[in-house]
């Protein structure tokens, strides 16, 4: 609440005047803008639990998935791939996927790449090593991928026979 005393002086009255509805404009726009605010927090929050969602199917589904990048490190990996290869999500994540085929035929990633990229999707089947001494044989298909510049390949794999013990090693209970 603003007074004015008396005698009036017309210009001060009007310039309080617009002060307020000055005042009164910017609080509306304030209030219009918290609501914008309020409803943008509110779409993120849907869209947060969204992806979480999202990410807890992927980490829970049945076949193993691996996302590698380009110069082939393991950058994620499910449980279920985490279970195949008897190994901690941790542990799998700072190897480089040749560290977990055995086969050899991927010691060339540069040129494996260039088949993922070309040939979408691209199936291989390989020998992977599991920690225990062991290895499985499994299909893996490739699929490339590439979103606002980041390259990955997002690979699927599926047993294709029995675990075996490594060429040369000893079956570890």
């Amino acid at each position: 609440v603003d007074y004015v005393v008396k005698p009036f002086q017309i210009d001060e009255v009007m310039a309080r005047v617009h002060l307020h509805l000055d005042i009164s404009a910017r609080r509306q726009k304030l209030v219009e803008h918290n609501n914008r605010l309020q409803e943008a927090i509110a779409a993120r929050r849907h869209l947060e639990a969204e992806l979480c969602l999202q990410q807890f199917c992927v980490d829970n589904v049945s076949e193993p998935i691996l996302w590698l990048t380009s110069e082939g490190h393991i950058v994620y990996i499910n449980e279920a791939g985490c279970r195949l290869l008897k190994n901690k999500r941790e542990d799998l994540l700072t190897l480089h996927f040749g560290d977990v085929e055995v086969n050899g035929e991927l010691q060339n990633w540069s040129d494996f790449w260039h088949r993922i990229k070309d040939h979408r999707p691209h199936t291989a089947i390989t020998m992977m090593s599991i920690k225990n001494g062991m290895h499985a044989a499994v299909e893996g298909i490739f699929n490339y991928v590439e979103f606002a510049g980041v390259e990955r390949a997002i690979v699927y794999l599926r047993g294709a026979g029995k675990s075996q013990p490594r060429a040369g090693g000893r079956r570890h209970r």
